[in-house]
């Protein structure tokens, strides 16, 4: 999470840097020392300096951005998700349990609107109201059903309506739409 997660943060807005005809020569992301515990979000700034001189605020292709413990994900403006970080239980989403220092796409996902990061599990809130979880599930937190890791999302059962999600440690909640 932490450092780490700030500069893969960076590595996401630099992506957005394509249409400026000047070279980019810095970022400057505020704020700059954030504290964000586990299951947290925060929203930053960042103001790209280039070599005409000129400064402009770029514009994120990260929507939603969470740290867990291991790991840390985003949603993207397209609504595709990315993960970096530990992978012992499939926490990336990837369909591996391969660790990764920069961002991957999360299998199935194209419609999240929030991520939430826990302990070894992360889940993502989809456009429809549903949730899907992955990674570590010994006490059932992927909301399956079942107490079996899974290194891709699943479908968390009976939440069809979701405005918000959070994760713990070995737990994760969905606030419905009444």
């Amino acid at each position: 999470g932490g450092l780490f997660g700030a500069f893969a943060l960076l590595l996401i807005l630099l992506g957005c840097v394509t249409t400026h005809a000047a070279t980019l020569n810095s970022i400057d992301v505020s704020p700059a020392n954030p504290s964000i515990d586990v299951s947290q979000t925060q929203l930053f700034t960042a103001t790209g300096t280039f070599s005409d001189s000129s400064m402009q605020v770029l514009e994120s292709a990260a929507t939603s951005l969470s740290a867990g413990y291991y790991s840390t994900c985003s949603v993207l403006a397209d609504g595709k998700v990315k993960c970096w970080g530990g992978n012992q239980y499939g926490q990336l989403g990837d369909g591996t349990t391969t660790q990764s220092n920069l961002p991957v796409a999360v299998s199935g996902i194209s419609t999240a609107t929030v991520i939430a990061a826990g302990y070894y599990s992360n889940c993502a809130l989809l456009a429809s109201g549903q949730v899907q979880c992955w990674g570590y599930n010994q006490y059932g937190q992927l909301g399956n059903g079942t107490n079996t890791q899974s290194n891709v999302p699943v479908t968390v059962s009976g939440i069809s309506t979701a405005t918000t999600i959070a994760v713990g440690y070995a737990h994760a909640c969905a606030l419905p739409r009444w």
